[in-house]
Protein backbone atom coordinates (compact mmCIF):
# COMPACT_ATOMS: atom_id res chain seq x y z
CA UNK A 1 0.00 0.00 0.00
CA UNK A 2 1.03 3.55 -0.58
CA UNK A 3 1.75 4.73 2.93
CA UNK A 4 1.13 8.40 2.18
CA UNK A 5 -2.22 8.11 0.42
CA UNK A 6 -3.45 5.00 2.23
CA UNK A 7 -4.30 3.25 -1.04
CA UNK A 8 -2.79 0.31 -2.98
CA UNK A 9 0.03 1.17 -5.37
CA UNK A 10 -1.13 0.78 -8.96
CA UNK A 11 1.13 -0.17 -11.90
CA UNK A 12 0.42 3.26 -13.38
CA UNK A 13 2.13 4.79 -10.33
CA UNK A 14 5.49 3.17 -11.22
CA UNK A 15 8.25 5.18 -12.84
CA UNK A 16 9.24 4.58 -16.44
CA UNK A 17 12.30 2.64 -15.24
CA UNK A 18 10.14 0.53 -12.92
CA UNK A 19 7.63 -0.25 -15.69
CA UNK A 20 10.50 -1.23 -18.01
CA UNK A 21 11.93 -3.51 -15.33
CA UNK A 22 8.54 -5.15 -14.83
CA UNK A 23 7.93 -5.63 -18.54
CA UNK A 24 11.42 -6.93 -19.39
CA UNK A 25 11.95 -9.01 -16.26
CA UNK A 26 15.03 -7.03 -15.30
CA UNK A 27 15.30 -6.16 -11.67
CA UNK A 28 17.74 -3.29 -11.72
CA UNK A 29 21.31 -2.16 -12.35
CA UNK A 30 22.80 -5.63 -11.80
CA UNK A 31 20.96 -6.90 -14.88
CA UNK A 32 22.47 -4.13 -16.95
CA UNK A 33 26.00 -5.33 -16.22
CA UNK A 34 26.99 -2.70 -13.69
CA UNK A 35 28.36 -5.38 -11.34
CA UNK A 36 26.56 -4.00 -8.30
CA UNK A 37 25.08 -7.39 -7.40
CA UNK A 38 26.99 -10.60 -8.12
CA UNK A 39 26.26 -14.25 -7.61
CA UNK A 40 28.49 -15.08 -4.65
CA UNK A 41 28.60 -18.78 -5.56
CA UNK A 42 29.75 -18.04 -9.12
CA UNK A 43 32.46 -15.67 -7.88
CA UNK A 44 33.60 -18.25 -5.33
CA UNK A 45 33.78 -21.01 -7.97
CA UNK A 46 35.87 -18.81 -10.26
CA UNK A 47 38.35 -18.18 -7.43
CA UNK A 48 38.85 -21.86 -6.56
CA UNK A 49 42.30 -23.33 -6.92
CA UNK A 50 42.93 -26.64 -8.68
CA UNK A 51 43.35 -28.36 -5.31
CA UNK A 52 40.03 -27.04 -4.04
CA UNK A 53 38.21 -28.18 -7.18
CA UNK A 54 39.88 -31.60 -6.92
CA UNK A 55 38.93 -31.91 -3.24
CA UNK A 56 35.32 -31.06 -4.10
CA UNK A 57 35.22 -33.72 -6.82
CA UNK A 58 36.79 -36.41 -4.60
CA UNK A 59 34.42 -35.54 -1.75
CA UNK A 60 31.43 -35.59 -4.10
CA UNK A 61 32.38 -39.01 -5.56
CA UNK A 62 33.81 -40.53 -2.36
CA UNK A 63 30.57 -39.95 -0.50
CA UNK A 64 28.27 -41.23 -3.21
CA UNK A 65 26.43 -44.51 -3.70
CA UNK A 66 28.24 -45.30 -6.97
CA UNK A 67 31.55 -45.16 -5.09
CA UNK A 68 30.26 -47.41 -2.30
CA UNK A 69 28.87 -49.97 -4.75
CA UNK A 70 32.04 -49.91 -6.89
CA UNK A 71 34.25 -50.27 -3.83
CA UNK A 72 32.21 -53.20 -2.50
CA UNK A 73 32.43 -54.84 -5.92
CA UNK A 74 36.21 -54.33 -5.91
CA UNK A 75 36.50 -55.92 -2.46
CA UNK A 76 34.31 -58.87 -3.45
CA UNK A 77 36.34 -59.40 -6.63
CA UNK A 78 39.61 -59.23 -4.68
CA UNK A 79 38.46 -61.79 -2.11
CA UNK A 80 36.91 -64.07 -4.73
CA UNK A 81 39.99 -63.93 -6.92
CA UNK A 82 42.43 -64.64 -4.09
CA UNK A 83 40.42 -67.03 -1.94
CA UNK A 84 38.56 -69.02 -4.55
CA UNK A 85 40.04 -68.81 -8.04
CA UNK A 86 43.78 -68.48 -7.51
CA UNK A 87 43.82 -70.75 -4.45
CA UNK A 88 42.62 -73.63 -6.65
CA UNK A 89 44.58 -73.09 -9.87
CA UNK A 90 47.56 -70.88 -9.03
CA UNK A 91 49.36 -69.15 -6.21
CA UNK A 92 47.20 -66.29 -4.83
CA UNK A 93 49.01 -62.96 -4.77
CA UNK A 94 47.30 -62.02 -1.45
CA UNK A 95 46.33 -65.13 0.54
CA UNK A 96 43.59 -65.30 3.19
CA UNK A 97 44.41 -62.70 5.80
CA UNK A 98 44.56 -60.31 2.82
CA UNK A 99 47.42 -58.24 4.21
CA UNK A 100 48.01 -56.46 0.90
CA UNK A 101 44.30 -55.57 0.69
CA UNK A 102 44.51 -54.14 4.21
CA UNK A 103 47.48 -52.02 3.14
CA UNK A 104 45.56 -50.71 0.12
CA UNK A 105 42.47 -49.94 2.25
CA UNK A 106 44.61 -48.10 4.80
CA UNK A 107 46.23 -46.00 2.09
CA UNK A 108 42.88 -45.18 0.49
CA UNK A 109 41.47 -44.13 3.87
CA UNK A 110 44.58 -42.12 4.72
CA UNK A 111 44.34 -40.17 1.47
CA UNK A 112 40.60 -39.96 1.04
CA UNK A 113 39.66 -38.74 4.54
CA UNK A 114 41.67 -35.48 4.47
CA UNK A 115 40.60 -34.76 0.88
CA UNK A 116 36.93 -35.25 1.78
CA UNK A 117 37.41 -32.99 4.81
CA UNK A 118 39.03 -30.33 2.63
CA UNK A 119 36.11 -30.53 0.22
CA UNK A 120 33.61 -30.33 3.06
CA UNK A 121 35.32 -27.35 4.66
CA UNK A 122 35.65 -25.69 1.27
CA UNK A 123 31.97 -26.29 0.42
CA UNK A 124 30.82 -24.53 3.58
CA UNK A 125 32.06 -21.35 1.97
CA UNK A 126 34.28 -18.43 2.73
CA UNK A 127 31.96 -17.06 5.42
CA UNK A 128 33.48 -19.26 8.16
CA UNK A 129 37.15 -18.68 7.30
Amino acid sequence: MDHEAGRPVEPSDASDEGREALSTGRSGPADRGSGVVQNVNAVHERQQTFGERLADQVARFGGSWPFIVAFLAFLALWVALNALVLARWAEPFDPFPFIFLNLILSMVAALQAPIILMGTVHRTGPDIR
